[in-house]
């Protein structure tokens, strides 16, 4: 009997690590990870970036357990749950952008703003046509803490975590939510390691990123530009394309008969109905329409390495998606196309000046200067300074004025005091305390047009 109840003392520590198991032991769930999707060959995905990650799971909440797993003769004790609040200090979300980079990019996705860079690169954010926000709605995990033989040393740990992530596709040029769709991602870990929590939290993360470029409707939108019919204001919109016109579009450009008049207010409004807001990035500038066929000059500074922009017609009537089709870096010009017409709206094009304007005739500024997108459609008026053949910085030639403009007044035309336009709004000068000086710089219409390839009305 002796014997009986020896035996039944050194079971008793087996049969409570089976107890302790049971309470404590999370089910994790094994989602697997799907076949990746066929990336064609001449495939031009359209750009996106991860733009934030949300923890959606209350205070508080019970999301894990550090338990036995099994008969738990390496986990130390001692076994309890896990709450949302214990993993916080476990989650970093570089980690995790960088798991979401590597992974999307592994699939063939074009991703912006890649977290591996020492520096940002403002050009590369720029391209981000859907930006994508990372909601994670539920955490499933299960630790052992992995000690030595007779608990001499600690090893770190091991486990298993399960990850759900509501996944929302953000258009930034139309501004609104285009797709949604939730996936799950599982990571283990069977080699010990005293980061293991936080490593299993960012694969898991990387495997339902997996999971969403394996979403047929994802890979649909971000590679052919097909947009669930939810998300299409009209059948005939175009999204998220690139190379939606050929590289050797012909541009018509306007033909009008140069002004002789002086600018009136009813006339100066009819030139501001020719100017646009440009945004791209985090910024934006301006532009004008040169044929009816919805091409605009802007500045290649306005839209960075930005396949396509947005395009905000004069009073916010219309925000329109436009494709870059060409641009010069050094002459700072580029050429925009609508890549779709609203209904009734017909662009307005004004005359193209060739010549230099002399030194001393009026002028007009139009577009959206400093920050603020409110400003849009500001007139400002000033005198031709000076004609600059060679500007001593950038050995490229310009129209001086001292008319006022600010940054976001780039790419906005200048209008000698008919209403022909004779130039693009380009940079300027700053004072000795950094105020606009009043010496600014205008690129030559008919240079502008013949860098973009296109045949000067005479």
């Amino acid at each position: 009997m002796l014997t009986d109840m020896k035996n039944m003392h050194h079971l008793i520590p087996v049969f409570s690590l089976f107890f302790l198991s049971a309470c404590y032991g999370i089910a994790v769930p094994k989602t697997p990870a799907e076949e990746s999707l066929s990336m064609p060959e001449d495939a031009h995905p359209t750009p996106m970036g991860l733009n934030k990650i949300v923890l959606g799971i209350p205070r508080g909440d019970t999301i894990g357990s550090i338990s036995p797993q099994g008969l738990g003769i390496l986990c130390r004790g001692p076994y309890g749950v896990v709450t949302r609040s214990s993993v916080v200090s476990h989650m970093e979300k570089p980690a995790m952008r960088e798991s979401f980079y590597d992974t999307m990019s592994a699939n063939g996705y074009d991703v912006t703003g890649s977290p591996t860079l020492m520096f940002d690169e403002d050009d590369d954010v720029a391209r981000t046509i859907y930006l994508i926000g990372a909601r994670i709605t539920d955490i499933k995990m299960d630790v052992c803490q992995r000690v030595t033989f007779l608990f001499a040393y600690d090893l770190g740990y091991t486990g298993e975590t399960s990850m759900e992530v509501e996944w929302t596709v953000y258009d930034r040029l139309r501004r609104n939510v285009i797709y949604k769709s939730t996936t799950r991602g599982y990571s283990k870990m069977d080699l010990p390691n005293y980061e293991a929590i936080g490593m299993m939290m960012d694969d898991s993360f990387a495997a339902a990123a997996h999971n969403l470029g394996s979403d047929p409707t994802f890979h649909s939108l971000l590679v052919n530009g097909v947009v669930p019919p939810s998300a299409r204001p009209n059948k005939d919109a175009l999204f998220g394309r690139v190379g939606i016109f050929p590289a050797d579009d012909v541009v018509s450009v306007s033909e009008k008969a140069l002004s002789s008049k002086p600018l009136t207010p009813a006339t100066l409004e009819q030139a501001r109905r020719a100017t646009v807001m440009i945004g791209s990035g985090a910024g934006h500038g301006s532009g004008f329409f040169i044929s009816d066929q919805g091409h605009i000059l802007t500045n290649a500074h306005v839209v960075g390495d930005a396949d396509q922009v947005r395009i905000v017609t004069p009073g916010g009537k219309h925000k329109i998606v436009g494709e870059v089709l060409r641009r010069d870096k050094e002459r700072d010009v580029a050429l925009i196309r609508l890549t779709e017409m609203p209904a009734g709206f017909t662009p307005t094009l004004l005359p193209l000046r060739t010549d230099i304007p002399k030194v001393g005739e009026h002028a007009y500024a139009i577009g959206a200067p400093l920050y603020e997108k409110d400003l849009q459609d500001t007139v400002t008026s000033g005198i031709i300074s000076a004609w600059r053949p060679q500007e001593r910085m950038s050995r490229q030639s310009y129209i001086q004025a001292d008319i006022t403009i600010q940054p976001g007044n780039s790419g906005g035309p200048l209008l000698d005091a008919a209403g022909n336009i004779t130039g693009i709004a380009v940079a300027g000068y700053l004072g000795t305390v950094g105020e606009m000086s009043g010496l600014n710089l205008f690129i030559p219409i008919d240079e502008a047009l013949r860098k973009m390839s296109i045949a000067v009305p005479r």
